[in-house]
């Protein structure tokens, strides 16, 4: 995958040639680019998780398994995490704002769907909107700032035909724009003072510069077809500078936001779609960007809390970017989030060290567990806890490869809460891999 910047003038005619999809009567001679990428037997490994592929060579929209989820909204245990996570933040002086990109299919529409699948009932883009609202109405609830972007993405013909690329899983840098325009506007709206400068310029038009995305999506099909795709060409924007350049020269007492994101916010290993200048622009501040490509849902702002990031007290606001992609409803990494927030609270039992095996414990009110593993090099521990009632509980802590070596903090840590009227009585510690995590210091902490 390659990111190119070329000027306006010699991609105009490729930019023109693209279909616009979204205004546009949906082709009646659209086909696949290939049979096999709706066959899951005929694709190599790597590409197996992602089947069916559903691809259209008409309008050019591309869609994998993994783009097409229904099922937003938060269970009640999640919800109980994320309230207290946002707690945690609130009660550092650093709230907490999130960003999440709206579900492609919803942007697209039904039509585009339906065409792209190949068939009008596989699935229902009002269904999947409204599970969505739910997700967004639920993080709303926990005190969090979370504005509705696929509210943003569909609100305009313009907006929802440029928000996505067709043959990338990535926002634009439109869709990036429109997208930090809002959290502005939500920021603003729940804390007034935070951001004075916010939303004082006009909204950003098209810059004179062009960025050409390969298209991790049309990687796959020229793998799988040996179909080569053109790259797709889509205009910068033209942000203006607030008080100075766009991140680093606005006074020194002007506001920071850390924003702390996935590969929507570090593409290519650097801030492709310009998200850091959409965020300036909009709020009127100074930006940190501490995104990881690759780094998952909340390895970066794990490795941000675990650094000390939060008491530095540097920023005035943490914007967590999540795509829709990632679930709210996975336990663990809530649980891990939590528990790097809290690690440094209650009373602390040192067991000393361990293998991968069971222990006998009797800890009275558990609230929370800290692992540290001998070697460094460990990438997923799993706990399974025994208590004396309620049945046993696994929780996975995971850290991606893509985290750079030196932002891993040398502990794990997990939140028990909910388990706090429990007696813990035994544990099972494994290590992946194997060979790395063969010892480690068990701690739990109390309330």
């Amino acid at each position: 995958m390659t990111l190119t910047m070329r000027p306006l003038a010699t991609l105009l005619a490729l930019t023109l040639a693209l279909p616009l999809v979204q205004t546009m009567a949906v082709p009646a001679a659209a086909a696949p680019y290939c049979a096999d990428l709706v066959n899951k037997d005929a694709l190599d490994k790597k590409f197996k998780r992602l089947a069916p592929i559903h691809t259209d060579d008409q309008t050019g929209w591309i869609f994998t398994r993994d783009q097409l989820p229904d099922r937003f909204a938060m269970k009640a245990e999640a919800a109980m995490l994320m309230g207290q996570i946002a707690t945690e933040f609130a009660n550092r002086g650093m709230p907490l704002a999130i960003m999440i990109a709206p579900p492609r299919s919803i942007v697209a529409g039904q039509d585009i769907v339906d065409q792209t699948i190949g068939q009008s009932d596989a699935y229902d883009v009002a269904a999947a909107t409204a599970s969505f609202n739910s997700l967004i109405t639920d993080l709303q609830a926990t005190g969090a700032m979370v504005p509705n972007l696929a509210d943003v993405a569909t609100g305009d013909p313009d907006t929802r035909a440029g928000f996505y690329f067709r043959r990338d899983t990535h926002w634009t840098p439109l869709g990036a724009d429109r997208s930090a325009r809002a959290l502005a506007a939500t920021v603003t709206a729940a804390r007034p003072a935070l951001f004075p400068d916010a939303l004082k310029t006009p909204v950003a038009g098209p810059s004179g510069e062009m960025l050409g995305e390969r298209g991790s999506l049309a990687k796959v099909v020229k793998s799988v077809c040996d179909t080569p795709l053109g790259e797709e060409s889509v205009p910068l924007m033209a942000h203006q500078p607030v008080g100075g350049d766009l991140c680093g020269d606005l006074a020194t007492d002007a506001p920071r936001i850390a924003l702390i994101g996935t590969s929507f916010s570090n593409r290519y290993k650097t801030d492709a779609y310009r998200v850091g200048d959409a965020l300036a622009e909009a709020f009127g501040a100074q930006i940190d960007n501490f995104s990881i490509s690759g780094g998952g849902m909340i390895g970066p702002i794990e490795a941000f809390i675990l650094a000390g990031g939060l008491e530095r007290k540097d920023h005035d606001l943490v914007v967590w970017e999540v795509p829709y992609t990632e679930s709210f409803n996975t336990i663990s990494a809530l649980r891990q989030l939590l528990g790097a927030l809290k690690v440094q609270e209650g009373q602390v039992t040192t067991l000393g060290a361990i293998t991968s095996k069971t222990l006998d414990l009797n800890v009275q009110s558990p609230a929370g567990v800290t692992v540290r593993p001998a070697n460094g090099d460990v990438r997923k521990i799993t706990l399974e806890l025994v208590f004396n009632k309620g049945g046993p509980k696994k929780i996975k802590l995971v850290r991606k490869s893509q985290i750079p070596a030196d932002q891993r903090a040398d502990l794990w840590a997990a939140s028990l809460s909910g388990y706090e009227d429990r007696v813990l009585k035994s544990v099972k510690v494994s290590f992946a891999p194997r060979a790395a995590g063969d010892a480690a210091s068990l701690e739990f902490w109390t309330n």
